[in-house]
């Protein structure tokens, strides 16, 4: 057993499980920093949380246990999860909060498009209802 090995089995001992939480969609595509404007990398963070203590309430201890419905988990359980990091502002943003701003930031643009397309569409009918009544009085 190479040292890498040994080393890994060392860091899981106390250990009663571990739980990953990645994100699949948050590494398809470009994200912005919302402060700098720079492009975010990807930062895996990782804790060790005990299922009896404060901050056990923040996590989820639930397991898939297939065989005998669901199962929780009790103990020392690794949780591991994927944050967006600016490097140069040192921001770190997670992922469900990236896609709110994400999606709160389109909702202002589809907004100020569906306000541009009013306007336009306002003035357009003002342009016809001049040009029909330019035509009435000239034919009539």
């Amino acid at each position: 057993m190479n040292e890498k090995a040994k080393n890994r089995i060392r860091n899981l001992e106390g250990l009663q499980g571990h739980k990953k939480n990645y994100s699949i969609s948050a590494r398809m595509g470009k994200h912005y920093c919302p402060k700098c404007k720079v492009l975010l990398q990807i930062k895996r963070k990782e804790r060790v949380v005990n299922s009896e203590s404060e901050e056990a309430k923040d996590f989820d201890f639930s397991s898939g246990g297939l065989a005998f419905g669901p199962s929780r988990a009790i103990g020392n359980v690794k949780f591991t999860w994927d944050v967006f990091y600016c490097e140069k502002c040192d921001l770190e943003i997670s992922i469900k909060n990236m896609k709110i701003y994400e999606n709160k930031k389109k909702g202002k643009k589809e907004k100020v498009r569906s306000e541009a397309r009013k306007a336009i569409g306002l003035i357009l009918f003002f342009v016809l209802a001049i040009m029909v009544t330019f035509v009435w009085h000239y034919f009539f």
